[in-house]
């Protein structure tokens, strides 16, 4: 909320909101989109505090390690499943192979299990083989 009105003069409108999310699509071709996901501000920190500088397109952004993206992705298809799961298992799936994320690991499942659902761990085997 303390946002909003900023971007919005910036050139951006939002065109969805949950209680977990929020898109606004850029005004104009020169801006990129924005998601937002609302998270406790501990899990906020703690995903901060991992992530890394990079530079796109001239401008620098923190990007949170996969790992951490991948659990909110898999929170943001346990809360909406009929509407997030196809995009966002496709997301995870990327994101692991571009990350060579082992996922058979113990650490992996509990991450799946943790903030997704058995089903959605089993997909993500079957599909990320």
């Amino acid at each position: 909320e303390k946002l909003r009105p900023e971007i919005c003069v910036k050139g951006y409108h939002e065109v969805v909101r949950t209680a977990v999310a929020a898109k606004l699509r850029a005004e104009s071709e020169d801006l990129l989109d924005i998601d937002f996901m609302f998270v406790e501000a501990d899990t906020f920190r703690g995903v901060q505090k991992e992530s890394k500088a990079e530079t796109f397109q001239g401008t620098q952004f923190l990007v949170p390690k996969p790992e951490h993206l991948i659990a909110l992705k898999l929170h943001a298809i346990k809360q909406q499943p009929s509407i997030r799961e196809l995009k966002d298992l496709n997301d995870i799936v990327e994101l692991i192979k571009a990350n060579q994320i082992d996922v058979s690991s113990g650490n992996f499942k509990s991450l799946c299990l943790k903030f997704g659902t058995p089903e959605l761990y089993q997909k993500i085997l079957q599909y990320a083989q």
